[in-house]
């Protein structure tokens, strides 16, 4: 789908709790991936997020932005955006998160690294787990053999560790709190990472992709769809109606 950085970008938007979102992108060829906390996933902020996380900060606008079905991403003011930069908008098939397969588990350790961190630093600040989680995933995921973060800028980022540390940082005497939380959140993401990278519980998600049925359909035929819709009001319980409707096949 894509051979080099910024051909491709998966956009996708995870619920992380209520009123609560992680928009992530991530570039399909070197799963080089940004992320950040929004609160509104009305099309206007998604807009301005996408510009000064990816476009604004130095990535520049990718040649095809690949989405789902969303209303956040099939919208006017999106394709808008994509139009004016000339970015080709390529949306997935409803219900068929395999067809954006790339972006899924990706997004899905990080999401998990985040869980793991604020499991450790239960005072975290989200935006700064979020942060720590995605340096791990860009350091040390394997692409081809390099990192993400080689992949797209040449070499890891330089940071804290025993083989180059100078005598003064291996006292771990931090003065500054807010920097000893980004320094305790740094080494929980990377262990984290470790751990989300074998992970039973993404395995298994992976593994149970839903698919289609497989079923086919030819002109002329009949299909019968069954809908139930449940109401409910303070005075009586819940009423099932159902309507069943025959379409021609051949108007599909």
């Amino acid at each position: 789908m894509a051979t080099e950085f910024n051909e491709v970008v998966a956009v996708h938007l995870k619920e992380w709790k209520s009123n609560k979102y992680f928009l992530h992108l991530i570039d399909i060829a070197t799963r080089f991936s940004l992320a950040t906390v929004i609160k509104r996933k009305t099309p206007d902020v998604i807009a301005d997020k996408i510009m000064s996380l990816w476009i604004g900060n130095g990535m520049g606008p990718p040649k095809h932005f690949l989405a789902d079905n969303g209303g956040e991403f099939v919208n006017e003011i999106f394709r808008d955006m994509c139009a004016n930069l000339n970015i080709d908008v390529m949306n997935t098939a409803a219900y068929s998160p395999w067809q954006n397969d790339i972006c899924e588990p990706n997004h899905a350790v990080v999401d998990d690294c985040v869980a793991k961190i604020l499991e450790d630093q239960p005072k975290l600040n989200l935006e700064v787990a979020l942060v720590w989680a995605l340096n791990a995933k860009n350091s040390l995921s394997m692409v081809y053999g390099w990192s993400p973060y080689q992949l797209v800028f040449g070499t890891n980022s330089n940071l804290p560790n025993v083989f180059i540390d100078k005598p003064p940082a291996l006292e771990h005497n931090n003065v500054s709190q807010t920097f000893a939380n980004h320094l305790n959140a740094l080494h929980s993401g990377r262990r984290s990472f470790i751990q989300a990278e074998s992970s039973v519980r993404i395995r298994r998600a992976l593994r149970h992709k839903i698919r289609a049925s497989g079923e086919c359909f030819q002109h002329g035929g009949f299909t019968i769809e069954m809908m139930i819709i449940s109401e409910r009001s303070r005075w009586q319980s819940s009423v099932c109606k159902a309507w069943q409707y025959i379409c021609q096949g051949s108007s599909m």
